[in-house]
């Protein structure tokens, strides 16, 4: 069964990006069997912490990062754990155009807040839903930035170069 659900698998193994990152492939991943929180789960602010337990995801963590030379910012909440199959945040607590983020073992799963009320599974270069030409990117580890169709063309192409002079090697 197919739940429209994609992944991502990132490389956790730096602790700060680099300034040209690559596009990040996306795998779909099977649905979980159940929603590991409830769907009211509360929001963490960035920064606090939340008990730990094995078997419970982490989070989700409301976090915001400007968009260059916008006043807006991309919103997005992050989480952490064993796949979903739908986002346990209620979307009345997000705007249009915000983003949930779930991590599980080097993936990554995204859904919008789309215009309808509801989380929209996406991937990466899905536009976004009100400012015109910008399109969702996501960082080497996972966390995502609203930038412009130019600017995504621009990291793809350096990618390119990256992995031809590589294979050149």
């Amino acid at each position: 069964m197919n739940s429209g659900v994609r992944s991502v698998h990132f490389d956790v193994s730096r602790s700060r990006p680099q300034r040209s990152h690559p596009p990040l492939r996306y795998a779909p991943m099977p649905p979980a069997p159940s929603l590991p929180a409830a769907a009211g789960a509360d929001v963490v602010s960035k920064g606090t912490e939340q008990p730990s337990d094995a078997s419970m995801h982490m989070g989700p963590v409301r976090h915001e990062h400007a968009i260059r030379s916008r006043a807006e910012k991309v919103v997005w909440f992050a989480s952490e754990g064993p796949p979903l199959t739908a986002v346990a945040l209620p979307p009345t607590i997000a705007n249009v155009g915000d983003v949930y983020v779930h991590k599980t073992l080097g993936s990554v799963q995204i859904w919008l807040r789309a215009a309808s009320g509801t989380w929209l599974p996406i991937a990466e270069q899905h536009p976004h839903p009100i400012i015109t030409g910008y399109v969702l990117r996501l960082l080497e580890n996972g966390d995502p930035r609203w930038v412009t169709k130019e600017t995504f063309r621009t990291y793809v192409g350096r990618q390119k170069k990256l992995e031809q002079s590589a294979y050149l090697s």
